[in-house]
């Protein structure tokens, strides 16, 4: 009997040893997985060569439209250097690599008369720019230098003042400093006031205007300006307020011309001030 139990116990220390005996790990480079990852960095691989640095995606052509004075080959060029892209020691120009907003920004600050550039992607290595240019709405005038204004105040283009032709003359009676390209003199809603008056003066009224002076205080414009001075070509002057209703003043010019100032005395007229509420107080030249 004790025999028994004896070797009971020892098949039983026996089967202990069998079921516990730590198996032997397989190594990770021979899993599945560790293979799948190299493949799969050598296919990212090939795809980020053939993105970045393969001749076929390389940015070949690039065709501009709605240009009018400014040169395309001059705008072909400044694309070209800002598409091309240096990688460790590696030259590309992939059409993936450039942003499209970087383009834009580099053409509106060395070609200021551009108001709007569009550019698209043409896979897999052309693209298509398409320009809007600034037109001329006003002359802007200060000391000797003038400049042409489009329709959102910037001025663009440097001209002299017998390029005016019917464009509207804008001065300011204390000279803005730091002039220059693409710089925005007067904002939208201002400018818009400004051709608003000068379109009934001499539209509706048939007035014929010279210039538009700005009676600013400080250099800044967009901010200072209120007081308009108009002078016609028929010697007189009208004074306006942006700051208030410019549709009313237009109503009381028309109003007093009509009613109390005949057309033989124009001549005689030194001004008409639009800017004190309900009146409209005019003034005759003192004759000698």
């Amino acid at each position: 009997m004790p025999r028994k139990k004896y070797q009971t116990k020892k098949r039983y220390q026996y089967d202990r040893r069998r079921i516990y005996k730590p198996k032997r790990r397989k190594s990770f480079l021979r899993g599945p997985f560790f293979w799948f990852f190299i493949l799969f960095l050598l296919i990212l691989t090939g795809i980020g060569y053939l993105v970045i640095f393969s001749n076929f995606f390389e940015v070949k052509s690039i065709e501009i439209s709605g240009h009018e004075k400014i040169s395309p080959e001059e705008i072909r060029r400044t694309l070209e250097e800002k598409i091309e892209h240096k990688i460790v020691f590696f030259e590309s120009k992939s059409v993936f690599l450039f942003r499209s907003s970087d383009l834009i920004e580099a053409i509106s600050k060395k070609y200021p008369g551009i108001e709007k550039t569009t550019i698209k992607r043409r896979f897999p290595s052309g693209l298509t720019v398409e320009i809007k240019e600034r037109q001329p709405a006003a002359l802007f005038c200060q000391n000797d230098q003038c400049l042409y204004v489009d329709k959102n105040g910037v001025i663009f283009q440097e001209e002299n003042i017998e390029s005016a032709g019917k464009l509207l003359v804008l001065k300011p009676e204390n000279a803005i400093a730091d002039i220059f390209l693409g710089k925005v003199v007067i904002n939208k809603e201002q400018f818009e006031s400004l051709i608003k008056i000068t379109d009934a003066i001499s539209g509706n009224l048939q007035i014929p205007t010279k210039e538009l002076l700005i009676q600013n205080e400080s250099q800044n414009i967009t901010e200072d300006i209120g007081k308009i001075k108009v002078k016609t070509q028929e010697g007189w002057d009208i004074y306006f307020d942006l700051k208030n209703n410019v549709d009313w003043q237009i109503i009381k010019l028309s109003s007093v011309l009509e009613k109390e100032i005949p057309q033989e005395k124009r001549g005689d007229l030194e001004y008409v001030d639009l800017r004190i509420g309900n009146f409209a107080p005019y003034k005759y030249r003192d004759r000698e």
